[in-house]
């Protein structure tokens, strides 16, 4: 096993043997915990004259976050959704895709952007690691709803906070000690919190799988 696996399965899944370090990184976690929390609270929030609302998590990783933004941006017209493009060949400010029509390649938006902006047909779809920028592009072209994809942790913008929870936790403590971005506790600060097999249920499928030969 890597020392990337083995690092990832003391976050999510961690066995007896992994505690000694997590108990000696908790310093460390707590120290960035506090941090996040007073940030959160000192920071002043700016509003753009929108609805923004946000999708995120708590934890590093995966948690529905993309299906879900993709269900509820279903639901509404006129709506732009907003990411960093997570895994892209490119930076700055792009647009991936303007009321349905693709505008660039899947390697210039990442692979999570562009399955957003496939699954909506009638959504826009920006990538920027400047979120203020990409709130400012979708109204000037006459957004009536932004959608954030894992915006949590934008503390500075004005929205309505959404928060996907894993139906199990196994580790409680903050990076580097366990997978939260904040204290937990720090979900007081979203309005709406969903649990998985609760509030909502991931659905995985798979295709293309092809026989593995091992030599």
């Amino acid at each position: 096993m890597s020392i990337a696996a083995a690092y990832e399965q003391m976050l999510f899944q961690p066995k007896w043997y992994h505690y000694p370090l997590i108990f000696l990184l908790l310093p460390l976690s707590f120290l960035y915990g506090t941090y996040m929390s007073v940030r959160r609270i000192i920071t002043a929030k700016k509003t753009f004259g929108l609805p923004i609302v946000s999708v995120g998590n708590l934890i590093v990783g995966g948690s529905g976050k993309t299906p879900f933004t993709i269900a509820l941006a279903s639901r509404y017209s006129h709506v732009t959704v907003i990411s960093r493009g997570y895994g892209r060949k490119s930076s700055g400010l792009l647009e991936v895709s303007r009321k349905g029509k693709i505008l660039i390649s899947v390697e210039e938006s990442g692979d999570e952007a562009m399955l957003m902006a496939l699954s909506l047909p009638e959504a826009s779809v920006i990538v920027c690691e400047d979120r203020h920028k990409a709130i400012v592009l979708a109204r000037e072209q006459g957004a009536g709803l932004i959608l954030l994809d894992d915006g949590f942790n934008r503390v500075e913008i004005e929205k309505f906070e959404i928060i996907l929870e894993p139906e199990t936790i196994h580790n409680p403590f903050p990076f580097p000690s366990g997978p939260f971005r904040e204290f937990g506790w720090n979900k007081r600060y979203a309005d709406c919190v969903l649990k998985e097999g609760r509030d909502f249920e991931r659905i995985v499928s798979y295709e293309d799988l092809h026989t593995r030969m091992l030599l």
